[in-house]
């Protein structure tokens, strides 16, 4: 598969109602990545989850995390936007077919 250009989108919020937030990822994004982590904020430590996502539209990035600023009652949501470069890797299709090698070296 070729590789792709294109933006890589994280977005740190508060880990508050973290369901309803992965609910809400997987209804607005083909694909996402959660991470747990530890932040601080106005120099108070509170737990984090960071969402990572590529292959948006950058409107509906900001009105995912718009949502999350309504309903977690938060002033602001951080995201990165990071130019990308990325690609999807799979078995050869030696290995696919049953051949011996796994690398299809």
């Amino acid at each position: 598969m070729s590789k792709i250009n294109d933006k890589l989108y994280r977005i740190f919020t508060e880990a508050k109602n973290v369901e309803w937030l992965k609910d809400l990822a997987v209804a607005n994004f083909g694909g996402c990545t959660f991470i747990d982590a530890g932040g601080v904020w106005l120099g108070g430590k509170e737990q984090t989850i960071i969402i990572e996502t590529v292959n948006q539209d950058e409107r509906q990035v900001k009105k995912f995390v718009r949502e999350i600023c309504r309903y977690n009652d938060q002033e602001s949501v951080l995201i990165q936007i990071i130019p990308c470069i990325y690609e999807f890797v799979s078995l050869p299709e030696t290995k696919k077919e049953g051949g011996d090698n796994l690398y299809g070296l």
